[in-house]
């Protein structure tokens, strides 16, 4: 009966987009404030710098549109409903209106979470969108040094908004995924876990090729990996926090994309009032800039969303399912890699 009302639960979605995109900020700024005569590739970066300079990275754009704006319609857009479709939350058919049968949208609810700095433009995203500007949640925070973190904002969301009985997924709103990623397909499969292997937390991962990267990602360790739902699949075992290449075998990089039970929504205030360690923008750095092999265990601060997974792992049956490959909008040479690549796609399919 639980499993089946987990099945029965609504879907709440959560952006995290309350950083302050730092590296990128420095990255633009460090673009000469007018071009070389006759250098063309300094002038197309002062369109860029132009364009994005004060920008929430969850608003830049990809092909002229914003990032955030391609979450909504992947989190927004009906599901496919087919009469072999799983029955969760995503496979409730209903008539759009030409009448054609499409499923339910993906997620019942989507929430984008940001900071006093950015909230006004986040309002006018969302009035240019026709998105509703009541789920554009204000952290109160002011600065990169007053940050609450990405763990402390998802407790926060969950206190203001009164989350306890609803399946979360959260994702980070400088992260965008191939085409191939498919939600409905992963949601389905967090359900079957649920049901088949009682799991509590659902998270996503994708091979490294090159061994010596996972020195500068969070890696997983499964205990043992099968294709399951059409999905490879297996348990957590470890975290590790940019582990030395000697250390693991693992080549599972994870990163912000979670779907949580709601058993597992209480947990977030715990965990950030009496796990986490109040560490310092200046000590977060510090401990950034530490030998690569003192950085495996995971830094429960409010700002690190594998220490979460970490702590939650040892407690509860966490699972992780593998995807192709993900965008990470963190500095200006990621931004231009998928500018590029989404332009590249838009003009191959006209």
């Amino acid at each position: 009966l639980a499993v089946e009302m987990e099945q029965q639960r609504k879907v709440v979605a959560l952006v995290l987009g309350a950083g302050y995109g730092t590296r990128l900020e420095r990255d633009l700024m460090q673009i000469p404030s007018a071009p070389t005569e006759g250098d063309s590739g300094n002038k197309s970066l002062q369109d860029v710098k132009q364009r994005l300079l004060g920008l929430p990275k969850p608003l830049v754009p990809l092909a002229g549109k914003p990032l955030l704006s391609y979450w909504v319609s992947l989190l927004k857009s009906p599901a496919p409903s087919t009469s072999t479709s799983t029955s969760t939350s995503t496979s409730t058919s209903v008539n759009d209106d030409s009448g054609k049968n499409v499923g339910k949208p993906v997620v019942d609810e989507l929430l984008v979470v940001t900071n006093e700095r950015f909230y006004a433009q986040f309002l006018k995203w969302a009035k240019d969108t026709n998105f509703a500007e009541d789920n554009i949640i204000n952290d109160g925070s002011t600065s990169n040094e007053t940050r609450l973190g990405a763990i402390a904002d998802i407790a926060y969301v969950i206190a203001q908004r009164r989350l306890s009985q609803q399946t979360l997924v959260v994702v980070a709103g400088d992260t965008l995924f191939l085409p191939s990623f498919d939600l409905p397909l992963l949601l389905s499969e967090y359900h079957t876990l649920v049901r088949e292997r009682g799991a509590e937390a659902l998270v996503l991962y994708y091979e490294l090729a090159d061994h010596s990267e996972v020195s500068k990602r969070g890696v997983l360790e499964l205990e043992q990996e099968e294709v399951h739902g059409g999905l490879h699949v297996g348990r957590v075992a470890a975290f590790l926090e940019k582990p030395h290449p000697s250390s693991t075998a693992s080549n599972k990089a994870s990163f912000p994309f979670y779907i949580y039970s709601h058993a597992c929504l209480p947990l977030f205030d715990h965990y950030v009032n009496n796990v986490c360690t109040p560490t310092s923008t200046t000590t977060q750095q510090q401990q950034q800039q530490q030998p690569q092999h003192t950085q495996q265990q995971p830094q429960h601060n409010a700002d690190a969303p594998g220490g979460f997974v970490a702590w939650l792992h040892t407690r509860g049956k966490v699972y992780a399912a593998r995807i192709e490959g993900r965008f990470d909008i963190g500095s200006l040479t990621d931004y231009l890699l998928a500018d590029q690549y989404f332009t590249s796609k838009i003009k191959a399919n006209h």
